[in-house]
């Protein structure tokens, strides 16, 4: 984060209604609330694994290229500059995965990855690994009836052509 604040410290990290923060200002306070929780003897990975305790985790992925597909072409409305400037979403999808990275390796928690490509090439197997996780029995009821329909938005146009 140190060096995303110097490099875009003036630049509008987030923007709710008229409240704008800069990446410098949101550094700011990342390390304000960070010297709290070390004060109050909170270690690396424990907040959410105290706030969860024993929670499974699901991480649904899709490969980055559909991501940024997706998004560069589709026309959001408001703060979403980032939307159509290619760096800039290379930038924050390289920051997910580092960020991701950083909870895979911190959290106790276990954490299940499930790519969009996985349901496509074998939903059963998908579902079975999922439910697995989450310790559930392989036969309720939703399981594999083929009931299931088509998502619609703006990426389901791509939903049985994943990478």
């Amino acid at each position: 984060m140190d060096e995303v604040a110097a490099t875009f410290g003036d630049r509008e990290a987030y923007v709710e209604g008229d409240q704008r923060v800069t990446f410098g200002e949101w550094l700011a306070r990342a390390d304000l609330l960070a010297a709290e929780f070390i004060r109050r003897g909170v270690r690396r990975g424990d907040v959410v694994a105290l706030m969860l305790p024993g929670a499974r985790v699901i991480y649904c992925d899709r490969d980055p290229r559909d991501i940024g597909l997706s998004i560069f072409t589709y026309r959001f409305y408001g703060s979403h500059g980032y939307a159509h400037d290619l760096s800039d979403l290379g930038w924050y999808i390289g920051q997910h995965d580092r960020l991701m990275a950083h909870w895979k390796q911190a959290l106790p928690n276990p954490i299940l990855e499930v790519r969009l490509s996985d349901w496509v090439e074998d939903f059963g197997a998908t579902l079975a690994r999922v439910l697995a996780h989450l310790d559930l029995p392989p036969d309720i009821p939703f399981a594999g009836n083929g009931s299931a329909s088509l998502p619609r938005g703006f990426s389901a146009r791509n939903i049985d052509r994943p990478r």
